[in-house]
């Protein structure tokens, strides 16, 4: 992802190649064969602070932001409907307020129920003037 290499190794083997040679009298007697000369190895790694700063970069954070996007989801989609919630009903508190203001104490009563309560009210009013 980086394009820096966290382990590294390098190995290295010179070989040599020995074979029978005409006009030389040493090399008649030798079969032909692949000799291992020289031999090297060397490896490393990242570790330390390094280390754990493309581990926090690379493998956490991403995972963190998987989970964080999700929950911001949720969060705005609760927030939405809190807030559809608290406009119907303040909506229905401020209705349920006018109405009560206008004389309509029962929004869900009926225009005769409503006319009835009203000469109700007038009739004590009429009886608590004629006494005092």
């Amino acid at each position: 992802m980086t394009g820096v290499p966290l382990n590294v190794s390098i190995r290295l083997q010179l070989n040599l190649f020995m074979k029978t040679v005409s006009g030389i009298t040493e090399t008649g007697k030798i079969a032909d064969v692949v000799m291992p000369m020289i031999w090297f190895e060397e490896s490393g790694y990242i570790d330390g602070p390094i280390l754990s700063t493309f581990h926090t970069n690379l493998v956490v954070l991403p995972a963190v932001m998987e989970f964080m996007q999700y929950g911001f989801i949720a969060l705005g989609v609760a927030t939405i409907i809190i807030a559809s919630l608290m406009h119907h009903k303040f909506k229905r508190a401020r209705t349920n307020v006018k109405m009560t203001s206008e004389g309509l104490d029962n929004p869900g009563a009926s225009y005769k129920e409503w006319a009835k309560g009203d000469q109700d009210k007038k009739e004590k009013c009429d009886i608590n003037n004629a006494g005092g």
